[in-house]
């Protein structure tokens, strides 16, 4: 099975100019753990919610919510941005694009012919598939370990 196959095409995407709270109301609203970083089309980046989250007040701020918003309203993407982030071909094997995401830690992992975003594959779309795989499945005859 080909990373084409279970990709998300158009994903969503956040510029690099754009601020972190938009990046992460678009992360909120399509429940996605990371956004592709682009420059029109061409993949410059992956932001992440451990980026924004870094970008966050420290847990004891004195701030009101609305004054944290403004503030992230203000920060641009390309302020968190770290350099160096994978990418893989529609042709890539799924299972190596899995084991990239695992050793990498990645919710996410963007999809690009040359420099180009074509597509995103995260971990939902990969526990979709399991989850079929598995309805395709014959019940098991092997009883499930005791963990008492």
């Amino acid at each position: 099975m080909r990373v084409a196959e279970r990709m998300r095409r158009e994903p969503p995407t956040v510029e690099r100019g754009e601020s972190l709270g938009h990046a992460g109301r678009l992360l909120a609203r399509h429940r996605l753990g990371a956004l592709p970083v682009v420059r029109g089309h061409a993949l410059i980046g992956l932001l992440d919610a451990a980026d924004l989250d870094r970008a966050h007040p420290s847990a004891a701020t004195t701030l009101a919510v609305g004054e944290i918003t403004a503030r992230l309203d203000r920060v641009r993407v390309e302020r968190v941005l770290r350099p160096g982030f994978p990418a893989v071909g529609r042709r890539t094997p799924l299972v190596d694009a899995i084991r990239l995401m695992r050793t990498r830690h990645l919710t996410a992992l963007p999809v690009a012919q040359g420099d180009r975003l074509i597509g995103l594959l995260t971990e939902d779309d990969l526990l979709a598939l399991l989850a079929a795989l598995l309805d395709d499945q014959p019940p098991s005859t092997t009883p499930s370990p005791s963990y008492s």
